[in-house]
């Protein structure tokens, strides 16, 4: 098991939407900023991705409905998509986000880090790694999986394997894309909230490794997550 060493604290996290028909393909719908203990959401109204949102559904957070002015005091609205710290099993929640169980990191952070994705929504927060100095870790779910023929080789997927990041410029939904392969399997695409920092990492030709971390879903329903490593 690997385990993050360089903790990047964010001052902004994104907030990912996913519709729920169709091509399914997440926006980017909202900025948390960190606002000294607490935060602030602005809606990114007029963004091309929020502008999408909007035609396929989008309405806004629960109890934040969209508008033009930012919403201040937030936190503790996100915060509850994360568990207790005082549960007894806190500690295995941070083993999987890969975090060593006495890192503190504050609740800002730790959304940013684990996503806070809940089973029965369609939305994820995402730290995009925008200040982050070198070296760092993260771990991080491949996008766009139920779109590939992953199935039939889910099984034989080794923890530990080493995957490769390919930019897709001709990619007919996201001129951005970035495709994970895996022994030239292609796996899925890295998630569009951090595919500008991951363009420049590459750019830069910093070293950009990925290993598959886990898998916790099914060949129906294949979910992987990697292990990135920047240096």
């Amino acid at each position: 098991m690997n385990y993050i060493e360089h903790v990047i604290i964010p001052e902004r996290l994104l907030l990912l939407w996913i519709p729920l028909s169709g091509h399914r393909m997440s926006r980017i719908v909202a900025e948390l900023q960190r606002d000294g203990d607490n935060a602030t959401l602005r809606y990114l109204c007029g963004d091309r991705d929020f502008e999408l949102a909007i035609g396929e559904g989008f309405k806004g957070y629960p109890y934040l409905p969209v508008r033009n002015e930012k919403y201040i005091d937030v936190l503790d609205i996100f915060t509850k998509r994360l568990p207790p710290r005082s549960r007894g099993d806190f500690s295995k929640y941070m083993d999987s986000i890969r975090i060593k169980g006495e890192t503190y990191i504050d609740d800002f952070t730790l959304l940013g880090y684990s996503g806070a994705k809940l089973p029965d929504d369609d939305f994820t927060l995402i730290h995009p790694f925008d200040n982050a100095i070198t070296p760092f870790e993260f771990l991080v779910d491949v996008s766009g999986t139920r779109y590939q023929d992953v199935g039939k080789y889910y099984e034989r997927l080794d923890i530990g394997a080493q995957v490769d990041f390919v930019p897709e410029p001709d990619n007919l939904w996201d001129s951005n894309a970035i495709a994970v392969l895996y022994d030239n399997i292609q796996l899925g695409y890295v998630c569009r909230g951090i595919l500008p920092e991951f363009h420049r990492w590459l750019k830069q030709g910093l070293d950009v490794k990925g290993t598959i971390e886990k898998k916790n879903g099914t060949s129906d329903k294949p979910r992987i997550h990697l292990f990135v490593r920047v240096s």
